[in-house]
């Protein structure tokens, strides 16, 4: 779970970032709907990865997930609203940036998990 999770949050990344160099309102469109396609997968696979995390309470473990989300949902707009308003590819950027913490913060938990022997493992 921990590499596709990695896989579909880069994939968001690099979908992501570029939204607000583009012009034109077809493209941005497309990639728009690409993005979203593929932040549905980093969610679906961070769920996974909370309830294959702690089998012995996956209730809590997807709670938890879903509690952070409803934060990041809260505040986001706080964010990046003013930030929209100055510069759109600024705040696509920005967006970007915190999928690349996530992907560093998974490899991090998986290499410094007990189990992991070193190794970032499916």
């Amino acid at each position: 779970p921990v590499k596709a999770c990695a896989v579909s949050t880069i994939g968001a990344v690099a979908l992501t970032a570029p939204i607000g160099l583009v012009t034109r309102v077809s493209v941005t469109a497309l990639v728009w709907i690409m993005a979203s396609a593929a932040i549905g997968f980093v969610v679906i696979n961070i769920q996974n990865l909370a309830a294959t995390a702690v089998p012995d309470n996956r209730g809590g473990a997807l709670s938890s997930v879903l509690a952070f989300r409803f934060i990041g949902h809260a505040v986001g707009p706080m964010i990046w609203v003013p930030v929209f308003g100055t510069s759109a590819a600024l705040a696509f950027a920005g967006a970007a940036g915190l999928g690349l913490i996530t992907v560093g913060t998974l490899v991090a938990a998986a290499l410094l998990s007990p189990h992991s022997n070193g190794k970032v493992e499916p």
